[in-house]
């Protein structure tokens, strides 16, 4: 009998990325890591942040065995995310937030160097609702 915590896991049919084109899902735990540490946001928003992220992987994975590169995080694919959440029916703060996330990701990886262009930017997304003065008020009372 072996002691089973010394042999070394099989590493073959283990998805390894390459060298120089790194997975979406990767580089969005070093997003992640930010927002925590240099951006001080709270448990609460960076576990938001991952529910947005996973739905959105979930929509352009397709098979989950094959990780979404870095190079097909195009503004197609976020426009037909954006497709996929209206027929989905979800409401427009909703649909919003998840872009919002999307973009802000994009934002980084443009900062990073990881992408040349920022694939959310070119997207028309739905305009954040206009509150009434009085309910501005109201607010920031509270």
């Amino acid at each position: 009998m072996s002691d089973y915590w010394l042999i070394p896991p099989r590493t073959r049919y283990h998805a390894v990325p390459r060298r120089g084109t790194p997975h979406l899902a990767t580089l969005f735990e070093g997003f992640t890591a930010y927002l925590a540490v240099e951006r001080q946001c709270p448990p609460g928003t960076i576990a938001t942040y991952r529910a947005c992220f996973a739905d959105f992987l979930r929509f352009a994975e397709g098979n989950p065995r094959t990780p979404l590169a870095i190079s097909r995080f195009t503004a197609d694919l976020v426009r037909a995310y954006q497709y996929h959440l209206a027929e989905r029916g979800l409401s427009a703060t909703t649909a919003r937030l998840r872009l919002a996330v999307l973009a802000s990701f994009a934002r980084w990886t443009v900062r990073r160097g990881k992408l040349l262009a920022n694939p959310v930017e070119p997207l028309v997304r739905c305009p954040s609702p206009k509150l009434r003065p009085a309910a501005k008020r109201l607010i920031c009372r509270l």
